[in-house]
């Protein structure tokens, strides 16, 4: 009986091993396996002999034979691009891997990443010295045949494929849930009101700033993740509004984010929005038995989703202050703050004081309206600052309160712990206030350290400081996070901020003083741009929310370092394709400098001429004709005619 699967050519072998180069001896054993029990196989070590390795096996990709994926550190490491190449290859057409031509072994430790994450393998690694074990576990592994149910003697070498989760996803400390919140989101995804084309309802979380909604839905995602039979994946998007390119850039990027995870190695597209609604029809039609669930955060325009919902097998999660929808647009859930109780429970067991009486943390988290957000903050300070009493900490936030500016009159609470936070981080540490103030500028999201690691000239004096001492940058930003003020991703060298905290960071100083940081960070901003090449566009994708959120909230007469910083977004969009996105970016480059500089600057040629390249581009010769045409005649007035 041939168990191998169909074959195309005949004489063509049966099975490819794929590995890398110091699991080659493991290779041979498995082929040794394969071939007693009659099947043909090729692998590198033994069957290339005076011929063009790459050749040969493509040869053997393309010759119908089944993939043998070894599993390890070696295999998973990124340097060896041809690893990830051959087993991508091989389910190119069937990502799920429903005909079994990859056969997934680990043979070494390592944790599969990406879409290897949610495919079945079997563990080889603690096969060690049995060899009729090893027999039966790869004669079994290669059977397409072979039912789900496993003999007992190899049952315990099968693993499932996991939820491929977004990294945004990971467990609350001390989560409080308040009103049986998860068991009504629960609820409302997978038995609430369907729609057409098999999608639910979408299920909105909302409520007033602080009140925890954002770590419902990601605790919420976390606890579904751990669950066998819940989802196929669960992805993290960021659905602000992006004001400055009227668009929804944090929804595209989390599915270009998605794209590489799923196929790692796989290169950049220039065509990113068509590459990002290609995700969207992946999940929908690629396969997958369970459904997907997507987690809108911070949705300001239901409209979002007309443009960035996946049409059918996906849960969508929505997490926004918006408190009115059209009837039959979503399932509403209001978030409200914590019931007494649970905010006096909660403060006790994070701050991990026994000197605050049950009276005092009445007093603190009613004070603080029992908002979650306020609560965190005041047992991350309570912990932190053990000289600090319960009396001295409440009269303190009081003070904060008396001050609250307008923009806050409705999360007074918030800010209050903000404000008193921020000061001890910069008592603690000096310069973690100027850190925070440069952070409110940015992005809320994976802030890159490379944003602080300019020179010294382009930030005001009290960050200067902090930039020029080597140790300054990590003392600001472990003072932040031990406060909870800020989260930091080793891995990423990235840290993020509540946009609460951001705006009790800036809110208060003058419009004088406001502009002198705006133009600190956009300077700082387009001095760390990596450059042009298609190989820099990932760094670059780095610095490109913050770019965008330093454009949006500054006035053009911060200076022309707004108009390189608009330039050095709008090259980026051009070389992507995304016309659209880079033509407002140029022309406010060119009006920005041709205010500042004047109009026969060579700067504002350059401008010019961009703005024409990428009409060209788009097909628009008689907008982009004018603008060759003074380009021309500055050039000429400047160098002469010849």
């Amino acid at each position: 009986m041939n168990i191998a699967g169909d074959v195309c050519n005949e004489g063509a072998p049966h099975f490819f091993i794929s590995r890398a180069g110091p699991d080659g001896p493991f290779a041979i054993k498995i082929a040794h396996v394969l071939e007693a029990a009659g099947f043909r196989v090729f692998i590198q070590d033994r069957d290339i002999i005076n011929e063009s390795i790459i050749a040969a096996m493509q040869a053997a990709l393309t010759s119908g034979a089944r993939t043998i994926a070894l599993l390890s550190k070696d295999y998973l490491d990124p340097a060896r691009v041809h690893c990830a190449a051959e087993w991508q290859a091989t389910i190119a057409d069937d990502p799920l891997n429903t005909k079994r031509k990859l056969i997934v072994l680990r043979v070494g430790a390592c944790a599969p990443p990406g879409l290897l994450k949610s495919l079945a393998y079997w563990d080889l690694v603690r096969v060690v010295g049995d060899e009729q074990l090893l027999v039966d576990i790869v004669t079994r592994a290669v059977d397409p045949k072979a039912g789900s149910a496993l003999p007992d003697a190899i049952a315990n070498y099968w693993r499932d494929g996991q939820t491929l989760v977004h990294s945004e996803i990971r467990p609350t400390t001390n989560f409080v849930d308040h009103d049986d919140a998860l068991d009504r989101v629960d609820q409302s995804l997978w038995h609430g009101e369907a729609r057409v084309a098999g999608i639910t309802q979408p299920v909105a979380t909302h409520g007033m700033g602080g009140v925890g909604k954002s770590t419902l839905a990601r605790e919420y995602a976390w606890q579904a993740s751990q669950a066998s039979n819940g989802y196929a994946g669960i992805w993290w998007l960021g659905a602000g509004r992006d004001h400055s390119t009227k668009g929804y850039d944090g929804v595209e990027s989390a599915l270009i984010d998605l794209r590489t995870t799923l196929y790692p190695g796989l290169e950049q597209p220039r065509e990113r929005t068509q590459a990002a609604r290609g995700i969207l029809e992946h999940i929908t039609h690629g396969g997958y038995t369970k459904p997907w669930l997507l987690i809108y955060d911070n949705v300001d325009d239901m409209a979002v989703l007309k443009t960035w919902k996946p049409p059918a097998n996906a849960h969508v999660l929505i997490t926004t202050r918006l408190t009115t929808f059209r009837k039959g647009e979503v399932q509403a859930i209001a978030i409200e703050e914590w019931a007494l109780p649970d905010a006096v429970r909660y403060l006790h067991h994070e701050s991990g004081r026994d000197d605050i009486a049950v009276g005092e943390a009445e007093a603190i988290a009613e004070a603080l309206g029992r908002l979650p957000l306020a609560m965190s903050h005041a047992a991350a300070y309570l912990r932190e600052v053990p000289t600090a009493s319960p009396a001295s900490y409440l009269a303190a936030i009081v003070r904060r309160m008396q001050a609250v500016p307008p923009s806050f009159d409705d999360a007074k609470s918030v800010y209050a712990t903000f404000q008193e936070a921020i000061g001890h981080a910069e008592a603690q540490a000096k310069g973690a206030r100027a850190v925070m103030t440069f952070a409110a500028l940015l992005a809320p999201d994976n802030i890159p350290l490379e944003l602080y690691q300019q020179d010294a000239e382009y930030y005001p004096p009290e960050l200067a400081a902090v930039v020029a001492d080597p140790d300054g940058i990590e003392a600001a930003t472990g003072a932040l996070a031990r406060l909870s003020l800020i989260e930091f991703d080793r891995a990423a060298n990235t840290f993020s901020v509540h946009r609460l905290v951001q705006g009790a960071a800036i809110d208060g100083s003058t419009e004088e003083t406001r502009h002198s940081w705006q133009k600190a960070a956009i300077a700082a901003c387009a001095a760390a741009h990596p450059g042009y090449d298609y190989t820099q566009w990932l760094a670059y994708e780095r610095l490109l929310p913050h770019a965008q959120a330093l454009a949006e909230a500054s006035a053009d007469d911060v200076g022309t370092s707004l108009a390189k910083l608009c330039l050095q977004a709008g090259r980026y969009f051009y070389h992507r394709a995304a016309y659209d996105l880079a033509v407002p970016l140029y022309k406010r480059s060119l009006a920005i400098r041709e205010t500042a500089l004047g109009l026969d600057h060579p700067d504002v040629g350059t401008s010019l001429n961009n703005l024409a390249e990428l009409y060209r581009a788009q097909g628009k010769y008689d907008l982009a004709e004018p603008l060759y045409k003074r380009d021309l005649a500055n050039c000429e007035k400047a160098l002469g005619p010849d």
